[in-house]
């Protein structure tokens, strides 16, 4: 037999044959591979295998076949492997190894048409990407022309802004400079205006003063003779009226009359006063409390005068440079480039009103990763307050900015509105403070507190982000 055996495809003809004449022949006289392939509605997938093994088991039944065929329907392989004369396996052999030489003929053929095709393409792709190469490089070369043209107009324009910074930065200095030598006068002013009240209440004491003593010597003057006798000068010739002796309680006298005891009682308050309103005059005119001489042996400092009170230190806000105005993204910049600021956010504000979405962390990270380019940027300290009572109140500084960002969170019963106050309450006064929120009750208290403020679309602008449209 030849080692080159026909395909189950080969033989499908000879096989549908089988199968034709299987279905019309009684299931009685066919082998028992056969018949359930017979009486299938819906051939297995391997009914051809199935009914070539049967075939070549029987040869009485390949026989029977072979009978009701013939070459011309089936074709010469399908029939000489059904009938079998002799000499026939050399003949499917030599029938067979032909097909595949043409096969394989077809299939190189077909091979180097495809390959020959491809290489068309990728020579096609070649040359597109080519010239797609060409003209990118071309565009690259007009690109970098044209920003090497903004990158010196930008290096200019820097210079001049520079130069503009520090002309403001001298007048703001000039102005901060001037506006301290108008409080100081104002503050003279007003230390000459209440020494001026001091003094005109003291002299209207001392006129007091001195009716009193008026009244006291006329009724020294008119006081009747006591009952004990008179009492006179050293030459016996002028006498002078004793203070009446107090020696029965009801012998007040009548309403209306000086006494000796009123109009000492009433002197001796009006000098107490008088001298209470020297004090506060000396400290007006002086700046400092004077020593006041108790006794020989020791000295104490007088208490301040009453209703004063020494004053606080309080914040100033930046002064912005002239022609920039408070909401201006200028004006933004300038904040947080100034010398020794700080920077608060309010957190949730910032990004409730800038960004879509629910999920809180997300958000927070957002805003901190901006808020820590700024941070490295400027080399600025910037705190971000959020509220804290929700459940993934937790937020860590990347570890380049640990230094410069500190990330608050709120108690869970505490606002961080209250936090932001407190915390520009908090800083030294000598320290700039700028908070970033759109609340306007935040605003105004740190505004009170000496805070500049920006709003959130300046903080945006500065950060260099966009708000979600």
């Amino acid at each position: 037999m030849s080692s080159y055996q026909p395909t189950t495809a080969q033989l499908r003809p000879a096989l549908q044959f089988a199968l034709e004449l299987a279905r019309i022949t009684p299931p009685a006289e066919l082998p028992a591979r056969v018949r359930p392939i017979a009486r299938a509605r819906r051939l297995p997938p391997n009914w051809a295998a199935t009914m070539r093994l049967a075939l070549e088991e029987d040869d009485e039944y390949r026989g029977d076949v072979a009978g009701e065929a013939s070459e011309e329907r089936l074709g010469e392989i399908p029939w000489l492997w059904l009938s079998r004369p002799e000499g026939w396996a050399e003949r499917v052999g030599e029938l067979v190894r032909a097909a595949l030489e043409v096969d394989e003929r077809e299939k190189e053929q077909t091979y180097l048409e495809g390959r020959i095709a491809a290489l068309q393409r990728d020579l096609d792709a070649a040359s597109s990407a080519r010239d797609g190469a060409l003209a990118e490089a071309a565009r690259w070369k007009e690109e970098a022309l044209e920003l090497r043209r903004r990158l010196r107009e930008a290096a200019r324009l820097a210079d001049e802004r520079e130069a503009r910074l520090r002309s403001a930065d001298s007048r703001a200095a000039e102005a901060d400079r001037l506006r301290r030598d108008l409080q100081v006068a104002e503050e003279s002013l007003r230390r000459a205006e209440e020494a001026r009240q001091a003094a005109e209440e003291a002299r209207q004491a001392a006129e007091e003063a001195r009716q009193v003593a008026e009244e006291a010597r006329q009724a020294a003057e008119e006081a009747p003779e006591p009952a004990g006798g008179e009492r006179r000068g050293g030459d016996g010739a002028c006498p002078v009226a004793a203070p009446p002796e107090v020696s029965d309680p009801g012998g007040a006298p009548p309403a209306g009359e000086p006494t000796w005891a009123g109009a000492l009682s009433r002197l001796g308050g009006v000098a107490e006063e008088l001298a209470a309103a020297l004090k506060e005059v000396a400290v007006l005119l002086t700046g400092s409390p004077v020593a006041e001489q108790e006794n020989s042996t020791s000295t104490t400092a007088p208490a301040p005068a009453a209703g004063r009170r020494a004053k606080r230190p309080v914040r100033r806000p930046l002064a912005l440079p002239p022609a920039v105005f408070e909401e201006s993204p200028e004006a933004a910049a300038f904040l947080v480039r100034a010398p020794r600021a700080r920077l608060v956010v309010d957190g949730y504000n910032v990004t409730f009103t800038s960004w879509t979405g629910s999920d809180l962390p997300a958000l927070r990270h957002r805003l901190v990763s901006a808020l820590s380019e700024l941070a490295l940027r400027f080399k600025r300290p910037v705190t971000v307050v959020f509220d804290g009572n929700d459940a993934g109140g937790t937020e860590a500084a990347p570890p380049a900015v640990r230094k410069l960002l500190r990330i608050v969170f709120s108690a869970s019963d505490v606002e961080a509105d209250e936090v932001i106050v407190d915390t520009v309450a908090e800083l030294p006064v000598d320290v700039p403070v700028v908070v970033a929120t759109d609340d306007r009750q935040v605003r105004d208290n740190v505004r009170r507190l000496g805070a500049n403020v920006l709003s959130v679309e300046q903080l945006l602008g500065v950060l260099g982000r966009q708000p979600d449209r």
